[in-house]
């Protein structure tokens, strides 16, 4: 019940704020589960005149120390379901300041949570594809130009490439990898 009293009460500055011609933002949601996102956003949405709403969602609160897990999973159903800015959560949320290694994880993870939403709402699958056709061409090891930190992801491929010249295989599939077998499949053609 307070959660609806505190929209009601968001709407009403916000129509004041509105009326005066006063830029606003709203800064909404926080620790909710991912059910009640959808619902409260576009509540909020409708009660604040469409003003842009900025969430701080937390899927859950047993993610202790790693809190960025918890806040990316709930920032993609949060832009999935309408919100218009999310905030960067670290693991160091609620039980200290973070590092410069715990900030660049968290932006990187939304960074991700983001692009998921974004992906869901408005069907741009540029990089997807794009990172699906490497996969196929090179064996799984994709295109860390297109990858959500493309410095990252050039490091992984680096740290977990052991195969030097053999085909790259899935690190799960091993032989068995469908898209390992298609280029193998290829190759002998």
């Amino acid at each position: 019940m307070l959660l609806f009293e505190e929209l009601i009460t968001m709407g009403e500055l916000c129509r004041r704020a509105q009326n005066a011609n006063v830029p606003i933002m709203v800064e909404g949601i926080g620790h909710a589960t991912i059910n009640h996102i959808p619902q409260h956003i576009q509540l909020a949405k409708e009660l604040c005149n469409g003003a842009p709403y900025r969430v701080l969602p937390m899927a859950t609160d047993i993610a202790l120390g790693f809190d960025h897990i918890s806040a990316a999973i709930a920032s993609a159903v949060a832009v999935n379901s309408g919100a218009d800015a999310i905030t960067c959560v670290s693991r160091a949320e609620h039980i200290g300041l973070p590092s410069q290694e715990d900030l660049e994880e968290a932006i990187i993870a939304t960074i991700i949570a983001a692009h998921c939403g974004e992906v869901s709402v408005n069907r741009e699958m540029s990089k997807e594809r794009q990172m699906s056709l490497t996969r196929w061409q090179q064996g799984c090891k994709g295109d860390w130009t297109v990858a959500a930190c493309p410095e990252g992801a050039k490091k992984a491929l680096k740290k977990y490439d052991r195969l030097d010249d053999q085909l790259i295989q899935c690190s799960m599939c091993g032989a068995y990898c469908g898209i390992t077998a298609g280029i193998a499949g290829s190759a002998k053609r």
